[in-house]
């Protein structure tokens, strides 16, 4: 009956865990992808990207080059032109396009993709202004070029995706609950089902913050340059969002690996009941070691 049990049991939390790894998989894409504030946030970080400069640059000039006493595609034009994409009003105008993007995208919004014109104007004078403050007056007070984020119009609709990782992260958080509770319970020795629990969340931690914090500036090493960049850009601003949760995991990870040390020690089990010495272990392999580490035996 206990071996039934211990196999029951076991089996418990191996699916109990597949579900818990599907959930914070819907969780951490609800909490950065999915997220439109994060990409609000990204809009500095992303405007650090030469092919977003170059696109941004680009389709301002030719907006401004009708306007501006210079000429097109001249150091001092390149000088405006950047100037006025390192400015703050150029970049809240831009983060929030990004938010309509977003909410095309994701919401199926009719929202416009034209960057704020009177944001964008009021940058591109005082940029002008910097560069050479005898052309400023020569610029219309009211400048207000149209700079689309994007020249894309076909745009995917996956308004159906949001409510679909919500509902798998909710469904399968669920699940893995009730799995993982009646793989600890079903169990006759919790501080095994506790440890792998534990020491999987850890794990998943660990991963989770390495991805979040380490890999997107490796990978800004080897992509200087391209759209690649774009994206890893702003997956490091996205990141930033999973930090709090990948440390409640560890927690939670090291809480279990806690309450199974507990268990390990408690009366209950039966060599402690009746003081019968522990058989010395055999000496286990470097590979059997880190198995056990992270799915420990009965």
């Amino acid at each position: 009956m206990s071996g039934v049990r211990r196999s029951a049991g076991s089996s418990f939390v191996v699916v109990g865990l597949l579900l818990a790894t599907i959930a914070w998989s819907a969780l951490v894409l609800r909490l950065t992808v999915l997220d439109a504030s994060r990409l609000a946030d990204s809009a500095e970080e992303v405007l650090r990207a030469n092919e977003v400069r170059k696109a941004l640059g680009g389709r301002l000039e030719e907006q401004l080059a009708p306007v501006v006493p210079l000429e097109a595609g001249t150091p001092e034009f390149a000088a405006v032109t950047d100037a006025t994409l390192d400015d703050p009003r150029f970049i809240s105008a831009f983060s929030a396009s990004l938010v309509a993007l977003h909410d095309r995208v994701f919401q199926g919004s009719e929202s416009s993709l034209i960057l704020d014109p009177g944001a964008v104007g009021a940058a591109s004078s005082d940029s002008l202004a910097a560069v050479d403050p005898s052309l400023a007056a020569q610029v219309p007070a009211d400048l207000r070029p149209d700079v689309p984020l994007t020249t894309i119009d076909d745009l995917p609709n996956l308004s159906w995706l949001s409510n679909l990782v919500t509902a798998v992260a909710i469904l399968g958080g669920i699940g893995a609950v009730v799995l993982l509770t009646l793989g600890v319970t079903t169990t006759p020795h919790r501080r095994v089902p506790l440890r792998r629990i534990g020491r999987f969340a850890l794990v998943l931690a660990a991963v989770q913050l390495l991805v979040a914090l380490l890999v997107p500036s490796l990978l800004l090493l080897v992509f200087d340059g391209g759209w690649p960049e774009v994206g890893i850009r702003a997956w490091r601003a996205f990141a930033w969002g999973l930090v709090i949760p990948a440390a409640a995991l560890g927690f939670v990870g090291a809480a279990s690996l806690v309450i199974a040390r507990s268990q390990a020690r408690s009366p209950a089990h039966p060599a402690a009941a009746h003081g019968a010495p522990s058989a010395p272990e055999p000496r286990a392999s470097g590979k059997d070691r880190v198995r056990n580490w992270v799915w420990p035996d009965d």
